[in-house]
């Protein structure tokens, strides 16, 4: 994880960069390398909260007995025009599949500060439709993909495993030969993603897209390590799911990426459905404060 203090100086108080440094390191967290305030973090595979900057501000803010200042996200409320259709074939797979459909999308150039920030994190900008699903990621810890709406054969999308004998031309421009092993998002017939991995290269954002359909979901984290190991590759966004994303946060970082997509590529939302096959439920903890002491 790479991450700059001014970055974590929006969201809570830092001390001195080798104060910080140390506290990183106390919390369990390697410090690879650290540069004029630029820090490589080695994070450990049981904390994947700690892939972004929301995670980090939290820990120091706990250790350092600061306040934490995150932005306010409201969740965008869902809506049923009955234009997407959503299904998930096994719950166990993925728990929880969020889409935004949106319009009138004009795809362009990142504002600097937005550029700044991906090239900060290690990610290469793009385009502002995709730079904004990067920056969510590296914000909140929750991977997006954004998909161009009018690619798609159908609207309906369904999550399943891959069948013997489909193939999927990804991001990258590789052919893949899928496995049973793989789950796939698909338009409700052909594979259009590798859920948690790479979105394929016929639905990618181009600078004709003018509608995108933006994906946020919970994936197990064994089935998209299988995904990751089947295609030969992991990437930014399987190497947060192999971690465990939280579920709670889906539609909270969707409500993040369309404010961004709403101000900085013109979009209008036309409808939000969440489908949550698999909800999680906060479970209550009894202790005593003296033991605790």
């Amino acid at each position: 994880m790479r991450i700059s203090q001014d970055w974590l100086n929006q969201y809570v108080d830092t001390p001195s960069e080798e104060e910080l440094e140390h506290l990183f390191e106390m919390a369990g967290i390697g410090v690879d390398e650290r540069n004029d305030g630029k820090f490589a973090l080695e994070v450990t595979s049981n904390r994947g909260d700690w892939l972004s900057a929301f995670g980090l501000a939290r820990e120091i803010a706990a250790m350092t007995g600061t306040r934490l200042r995150l932005p306010a996200i409201e969740e965008t409320a869902a809506t049923d025009l009955k234009t997407l259709k959503l299904e998930i074939e096994d719950s166990a797979d993925c728990s929880r599949y969020h889409a935004t459909l949106l319009d009138n999308i004009k795809i362009g150039e990142s504002p600097s500060w937005l550029k700044n920030r991906l090239i900060e994190g290690g990610m290469r900008p793009q385009n502002n439709v995709v730079d904004i699903t990067n920056y969510v990621m590296l914000e909140m810890g929750q991977p997006l993909h954004a998909f161009d709406a009018e690619s798609l054969s159908s609207s309906h999308i369904l999550v399943r495993r891959a069948k013997e004998g489909e193939t999927l031309i990804t991001l990258d421009g590789m052919e893949h030969q899928l496995t049973e092993d793989v789950l796939c998002i698909t338009d409700g017939e052909n594979p259009i993603a590798v859920a948690g991995v790479m979105g394929g290269e016929e639905s990618e954002v181009k600078e004709s897209t003018t509608k995108v359909l933006l994906e946020a979901a919970h994936f197990a984290p064994s089935r998209v390590r299988a995904s990751s190991r089947a295609l030969g590759f992991g990437t930014e966004a399987s190497r947060r799911f192999e971690r465990w994303v939280d579920p709670s946060n889906v539609a909270k970082a969707a409500a993040r990426a369309t404010q961004l997509l709403c101000e900085l590529a013109g979009a209008n939302v036309l409808e939000v459905k969440d489908l949550y096959a698999a909800p999680i439920h906060a479970e209550q903890v009894e202790i005593r404060l003296s033991r605790t002491n």
